[in-house]
């Protein structure tokens, strides 16, 4: 007999928690690799990859009344740049004012989130809260990096789970919000001057973002290897007018 999956408490509608840091060890990481929840989060990733697979902005298609609204959400953490300039400081990076920003993230998250979740999930909004106050950057040493992004991917997900994004939405998270989500950190970025966390010149994965790259593989499976190159350039420039989700990060 198969074994039956044992669901979270996210997706049960179970007792929800304030998530807190729990990857402190080299030996955590390796535990993590193999847990249900990176599998969880993995599989999020790849339904959006497929659901993204060639597809511009563009043409992400009709947003649902959830997909607005947290677009909405993300409009109003905007501006609160706004509304908390920089601070003149000696130093140039990492300016004061993005922990005055944080600060207000903090105290508000869950009350922006409450009206995303559905009434059955009482206690969500908590949990929910807790990946998003952490998705913008950290308000100590003032930088951003991939583990911020990845803790904005993980509420979507989370959110998936408890029933406020369905299947449907799948396209427009990928393509419509997390483009918004990177437009606001992009500018956190520059207002605040958060310096990049872990980043590794060449090889630094925190200056890159997920899921553009799954926009621009647009190239017919048969043409031949060596014209492939040169068709997926030619591709790229052509539509760089309408710029997808990675390469508006050049733009």
């Amino acid at each position: 007999k198969k074994k039956k999956k044992k669901k979270s408490n996210m997706a049960s509608g179970g007792k929800f928690t304030v998530p807190s840091r729990r990857i402190t060890l080299p030996q955590h990481v390796e535990a993590w690799r193999t847990s249900d929840a990176a599998k969880t989060i993995i599989g999020f990733v790849e339904a959006i990859n497929s659901s993204v697979h060639g597809v511009l902005t563009s043409e992400a298609g009709p947003r649902s009344d959830k997909v607005q609204a947290t677009e909405s959400l993300l409009d109003e953490l905007d501006g609160w740049i706004t509304e908390i300039p920089p601070v003149e400081q000696p130093m140039r990076f990492g300016n004061r004012a993005f922990k005055t920003w944080h600060a207000r993230l903090v105290e508000r998250a869950q009350g922006l989130v409450a009206p995303l979740v559905p009434s059955d999930k009482a206690g969500a909004d908590a949990e929910l809260a807790g990946y998003l106050t952490v998705a913008f950057g950290n308000e100590t040493r003032i930088d951003y990096g991939s583990g911020h992004e990845l803790a904005f991917v993980a509420f979507l997900c989370c959110a998936s789970m408890v029933g406020v994004y369905e299947e449907a939405d799948l396209k427009t998270l990928g393509l419509v919000v997390f483009d918004r989500y990177l437009k606001l950190v992009r500018r956190l970025q520059r207002t605040y001057m958060l310096e990049p966390a872990g980043s590794h010149g060449v090889w630094g994965l925190d200056d890159y973002q997920v899921w553009g790259g799954m926009q621009n593989t647009c190239v017919p499976e048969n043409t031949p290897l060596r014209e492939r190159s040169t068709q997926h350039q030619q591709h790229v420039l052509t539509e760089s007018k309408r710029p997808n989700v990675s390469l508006r990060g050049f733009l």
